[in-house]
C-alpha cells in the first residue's frame, strides 16, 4: 500500500466548504446578537426595577456591587462601575437583629444551590430605619461555588404598608370596652 495521493479540491469543494464556514460564523454572529441583546434586555429590566446588583464571595469575604447596590445599602457610590468592600463592612450596615439571618441565607445559596432571599433592616444617617430584600443564587455547582450574584430591592414602602394594614386589623378586631 501506497499513500493515497493527494489532490487539488475541485471548485465545487471549495464553495461547499466556504457556505458550511459562513454558516456556522453566521450562526455564532446569530448567538452572539441574541446573547448581547438577552444581556441589554436584563440590564433595563433591573435598572427599570431600580435593583442594586451584588456579588458575594464567601472564601475570599468579599462584596462586590453596583451604585444602585451602593445607595440601597447607604455606602459611598463609586466613581464608575462596581466597588469593592469586605463582607464585614456589608454586614455592619445591617442591623444587629438582622446579621443572623443575612448570613444564614448565604450559607443556604452555597449548600442548596437555589435561589433564596432575605428581607433586613438597615439603618443609615440619611434615611433612618428602613427595609431590603436581597436574592441570590450561588454561581456553579453547590459543592464548589463560594460565590452568590443576587440583585437588591428596597422593600420599605410596601413593608410599612402591610405593618399599618395588621395594626388596623387588630384594632378592628379588639373587642369595644363597656
Amino acid at each position: 500500500g501506497r499513500a493515497p495521493l493527494l489532490r487539488p479540491p475541485r471548485r465545487e469543494e471549495v464553495r461547499g466548504a466556504g457556505v458550511v464556514a459562513g454558516a456556522i460564523w453566521s450562526g455564532r454572529r446569530l448567538r452572539m446578537a441574541t446573547v448581547v441583546d438577552s444581556e441589554k434586555r436584563g440590564a433595563l429590566a433591573i435598572d427599570a426595577a431600580e435593583l442594586g446588583t451584588w456579588r458575594w464571595d464567601m472564601a475570599a469575604n468579599e462584596f462586590s456591587g453596583c451604585s444602585r447596590f451602593c445607595t440601597l445599602l447607604g455606602l459611598q457610590n463609586p466613581p464608575s462601575g462596581e466597588a469593592s468592600w469586605s463582607a464585614d463592612r456589608i454586614i455592619a450596615q445591617i442591623e444587629p437583629s438582622h446579621r443572623a439571618a443575612v448570613t444564614s441565607f448565604g450559607l443556604t445559596c452555597l449548600e442548596s444551590g437555589k435561589s433564596s432571599s432575605v428581607e433586613f433592616l438597615i439603618q443609615s444617617d440619611d434615611r433612618g430605619e428602613y427595609w431590603l430584600r436581597a436574592a441570590g443564587r450561588a454561581e456553579g455547582p453547590s459543592s464548589r461555588s463560594q460565590v452568590i450574584h443576587g440583585v437588591l430591592a428596597d422593600i420599605d414602602i410596601p413593608r410599612r404598608a402591610e405593618a399599618e394594614r395588621n395594626i388596623a386589623i387588630r384594632i378592628t378586631e379588639m373587642p369595644e370596652a363597656d
